[in-house]
């Protein structure tokens, strides 16, 4: 049997919406968090990501060279006896 949620939940949203229409700090802490959202989604999407996701290879076959060399070096192990 699927239980219906109870109407204090969706009283708890509708009185935070309702603080937040009535409220002028509530609205401008919330236009600084937004703003802060889109500056650093903007800074992560347009200055460090190109970095990582832009491929290192020239070719399929140097890719496949590449990743057929990493496979088959020996990893290097630290023994200390």
């Amino acid at each position: 049997m699927i239980q219906q949620p109870s109407s204090s939940h969706f009283s708890f949203i509708k009185d935070g919406i309702l603080y937040i229409k009535r409220s002028k700090m509530a609205k401008i802490l919330l236009i600084i968090i937004l703003i802060k959202f889109l500056i650093f989604y903007g800074f992560l999407k347009g200055f460090l990501y190109p970095r990582y996701l832009k491929p290192k290879w020239e070719s399929e076959q140097h890719r496949i060279e590449s990743v057929t060399h990493d496979l088959i070096q020996p990893l290097n192990t630290i023994s200390y006896d």
